[in-house]
């Protein structure tokens, strides 16, 4: 339902060559100085999917930000 309702954040154009996974969390942290990655899972196994990134500032306020990982363009966050 999910991937329905939020094809933006959830969905791209799959490429060849993914980044390496510390590049795609990085993506997620340069968009949010300040803030600190947590955990990282790819929404899911499709070629198509985007990557989630928990980050977290000092407050402990928590988004999930949503990477390309072929581009490491941030698509959004929620």
């Amino acid at each position: 339902i999910d991937s329905a309702l939020n094809p933006d954040l959830l969905r791209v154009a799959p490429a060849t060559t993914p980044l390496p996974y510390d590049a795609i969390v990085q993506a997620a942290v340069d968009a949010h100085p300040g803030w600190t990655a947590r955990y990282f899972e790819r929404v899911d196994d499709d070629p198509a999917a985007a990557y989630k990134v928990l980050i977290r500032d000092a407050d402990k306020t928590e988004k999930q930000v949503f990477v390309n990982p072929y581009t490491g363009a941030v698509l959004g966050e929620r």
